[in-house]
């Protein structure tokens, strides 16, 4: 009714939304329209501002419809640019406490991770990274008017859903991206980059108000349907019922429209990107060259290089090497002193640094045939696209593997899981339930937030005392990455990999040196690669390869790097906001 033009649908609205017999969750809806509308009269403004001090939920849904009808931030020219970017499928924080749960995965991390390094970029003033949050925390934003990085929540009014059933809020997602590009000044360029409701409405958005874009471009959900359909999963029979859920062929559309809309397209690097982009979404990118850049994705190599840091001076404690290179503390040379008995393995991990203590406690609560075992480890979301369940499978059920390493699955919200996370717990409870021995190897912690996870992955590669081996990997089944941020993350703690063979990983993963690419689709392909990144992580010159790869990552993959090239390509393109 909110979108209803006129004098009938305004007063109802009005009814309702000052009325307090009415369940919440209705003035809730009315109260957000009403400060949406170019109708209202002039006791709209009275009543909401009433509503706005009861506070609670609907106090700051009410605060936001005020500052809609009577806040407008003058939009003065800036010497430098202001940029958005949005994904309104994650929690965010600066601690990344969320990464991992939910639809929090990877692109969450790196857009909070990107917004500092934009910021910190000369020529720029101002960063906005749009996110799902509360009303109360989008009013806190709004009256902040901070410069610099600035995370600014917007506000759905429902409870959390994953991304393929949030198309119901897109009204909601509407007015507050419009806000939020309006509230805090002057927006220059809007960078979008999943095919899902937040990327609907912040275009729709951007072209009323004048804002170019820039979108990310990737073969998603094109790679995915393509993958389903070659382990059969995906079927002409089934399609409609799969369709019903996931909304691909809508999604598959949206990437269209968003490409063509965009002002300029940002490609991932990959071997044959022209052919995948023309096969798969029928994109030739030869015959308008300026429209598209390939742009690498990044990491914050100081978090992994600390990490690894934190994780040999745990290592080595007694030997006096806190202040030694990373590239020193190889595995052989903390093997040597353990054998000597000068490493520390039982006190002052807490005290040290809290998140390898976590480690520690989580693998010596083992069976005593569990420890000293080295890790495979894989990170993300518990997504059936992410093949957490396929790693499962295929370490559960090869005993030589099971009873060569432990498995540490990170990621998932096991206490509240979504839908579709607890689909995976599910699969993942039955393959244990087929596999009881191997039961005991299984680490399930849930998410950790990123800062945590380095040093889990740093920990993976040198050992921990005596309940980790020194030599684990990580693995990933996905059965697609468009890049693989968790992957580029193992790299530069020192870890072999694995990956899809397809997609993402196969411009960063030197396959037979730093790690494997493999078909992720088969479970005994998986197991085969587990194997084969197990052996590559002890074999002779473990520690020259891993250095290697942690060059590669620092000369081409840096969070940093990415920020100068997106920054480039805003620059390029850039204009005020039209109104």
């Amino acid at each position: 009714m909110g979108l209803v033009p006129g004098a009938v649908a305004a007063r109802a609205i009005f009814r309702i939304a000052a009325a307090p017999f009415e369940p919440e969750a209705v003035r809730l809806a009315a109260v957000a329209a009403l400060g949406h509308r170019v109708d209202r009269d002039s006791d709209v403004l009275h009543v909401l501002t009433r509503i706005a001090q009861s506070g609670g939920e609907l106090g700051a849904v009410a605060a936001l419809a005020v500052f809609d009808i009577g806040h407008q931030r003058e939009r003065v020219a800036g010497s430098g640019l202001s940029i958005a970017q949005l994904f309104l499928h994650a929690d965010l924080d600066r601690e990344l406490s969320r990464a991992g749960a939910g639809d929090n995965g990877g692109i969450a991390t790196m857009l909070v991770r990107l917004g500092d390094a934009l910021a910190a970029e000369s020529g720029v003033d101002r960063v906005l990274t749009l996110s799902r949050g509360t009303a109360a925390a989008s009013v806190a934003a709004l009256r902040n008017g901070a410069t610099g990085h600035v995370l600014t929540p917007v506000p759905l009014t429902n409870e959390p859903v994953d991304a393929a059933n949030a198309w119901p809020v897109n009204v909601a997602a509407e007015r507050g991206i419009r806000r939020a590009l309006t509230g805090h000044g002057r927006v220059d360029v809007l960078h979008l980059r999943m095919a899902d409701v937040g990327s609907m409405a912040a275009s729709a958005v951007a072209t009323r108000l004048g804002i170019p874009t820039v979108f990310t471009l990737a073969p998603d959900p094109h790679a995915v349907i393509h993958a389903l359909d070659m382990t059969g999963a995906l079927t002409r029979g089934n399609f409609g019922a799969v369709d019903a859920g996931e909304h691909y062929w809508f999604r598959t559309d949206l990437v269209r429209r968003l490409a063509t809309a965009a002002h300029r397209c940002a490609l991932f690097p990959r071997p044959e990107l022209r052919d995948q982009l023309r096969d798969l979404l029928g994109i030739d990118i030869d015959t308008e060259p300026h429209r598209y850049a390939v742009v690498p994705e990044g990491i914050a190599v100081a978090v992994a290089d600390a990490a690894r840091v934190d994780a040999a001076r745990v290592g080595v404690a007694r030997v006096g090497v806190a202040r030694v290179g990373v590239a020193r503390v190889g595995v052989g040379r903390v093997e040597r002193e353990r054998s000597r008995g000068r490493v520390d393995e039982s006190t002052g991990l807490t005290a040290q640094h809290p998140a390898l203590a976590e480690l520690h406690a989580l693998i010596s609560a083992r069976p005593a045939d569990r420890q000293g075992l080295p890790l495979a480890v894989s990170v993300g979301r518990l997504h059936r696209v992410k093949g957490m369940a396929t790693v499962v499978q295929a370490w559960a059920s090869d005993p030589a593997l099971y009873r060569r390493c432990n498995l540490l699955i990170v990621g998932g919200e096991l206490q509240h899981p979504t839908a579709g996370e607890q689909g995976q717990l599910a699969v993942i409870a039955s393959v244990m339930q087929d596999n009881p021995d191997a039961a005991t190897g299984l680490v399930l912690p849930g998410h950790r937030p990123n800062d945590v996870v380095a040093h889990w992955m740093a920990a993976t590669h040198s050992g921990l005392g005596s309940a980790i081996a020194p030599g684990g990997v990580y693995v990933c089944g996905s059965l697609k990455e468009e890049f693989g941020l968790a992957l580029i993350e193992a790299l530069a703690a020192g870890l072999v990999v694995f990956g899809p063979d397809a997609g993402g990983p196969a411009p960063y993963v030197d396959d037979g040196e730093t790690g494997f690419l493999i078909d992720t689709r088969s479970p005994r392909s998986v197991g085969a690669g587990m194997s084969a990144a197990l052996d590559l992580a002890v074999a002779p010159g473990a520690e020259i390869r891993a250095e290697r790869a942690g060059t590669m990552v620092r000369e081409r993959f840096t969070i940093e790097a990415m920020a100068g090239t997106l920054v480039g390509i805003y620059a390029g393109i850039t204009a005020p906001v039209a109104g």
